[in-house]
């Protein structure tokens, strides 16, 4: 075989060995990523009437009225405490109200596929995403992530601690990242939508002790609003 031949040969080798090995990645790649079967499945939320009825009580019970009657003649917030069971529920209430009540079809296919649930002092959320792409090893990409949800200062902030898709998790630089653009799109918000800043004057401070969520809240704030918005309910954003 000739010299040049044999350069020839050598570099097609080579690329075929670079092929190989991108095919290679790419099916490693699609096998973490992609699964058969969606990690949440949606099927319509029946509110439970105890325990919301039990959070009702929490807020018109006689220790409440009392602090509430303080909070209106000194201008301090009121404290309420919600347990997991709770907090739950208000979240898969709050989701489902969404979902049936929405004029956005987009936004209700979104929330169909995602659940969040709080469990042992954090935030865990779950969303699957049908892409269009069909693999050997399935149609579904299902994200997993934790994160703790914070009041304070008239501030939402929202701290993402883990973040995956399949069995791939992503560094901490790119969840650093990813915090900066959540914190860029919260700040623009807080600053442009008026149901924000409603909000953040009726609830204002949030924070997690043990497997409790902490509410403090501005009683008279939350009147205001519900007469501004003729018994339309609170302001909680969008």
């Amino acid at each position: 075989m000739s010299k040049g031949k044999k350069i020839l040969l050598i570099i097609f080798c080579a690329i075929l060995l670079i092929f190989a090995i991108f095919a290679s990645l790419g099916l490693w790649l699609a096998s973490a990523v992609f699964d058969q079967t969606p990690s949440v499945a949606y099927t319509p939320h029946e509110p439970d009437t105890t325990i919301m009825l039990g959070v009702i009580q929490k807020l018109s019970g006689d220790d409440q009225e009392k602090d509430i009657l303080k909070t209106m003649l000194g201008g301090q917030p009121s404290r309420l405490s919600l347990s997991e069971i709770e907090v739950n529920e208000i979240i898969k209430s709050g989701i489902e109200t969404q979902i049936s009540g929405g004029n956005d079809g987009k936004k209700k296919e979104a929330l169909k596929n995602l659940d969040i649930k709080f469990s042992n002092g954090i935030f865990s959320a779950k969303y699957s995403f049908a892409p269009g792409i069909k693999t050997p090893f399935g149609r579904y990409i299902n994200f997993k992530a934790e994160f703790v949800p914070k009041i304070a200062d008239r501030h939402i902030q929202i701290e993402v601690k883990t973040l995956a898709a399949g069995s791939i998790s992503l560094p901490q630089s790119k969840i650093d990242y990813l915090n900066k653009a959540i914190a860029d799109q919260i700040a623009a918000a807080e600053e442009a939508d008026p149901n924000v800043s409603d909000f953040l004057d009726a609830v204002t401070e949030t924070k997690i002790e043990g497997s409790q969520l902490i509410v403090e809240y501005q009683p008279l704030a939350i009147m205001k609003t519900i007469m501004e918005k003729g018994g339309q309910g609170l302001p909680f954003p969008e």
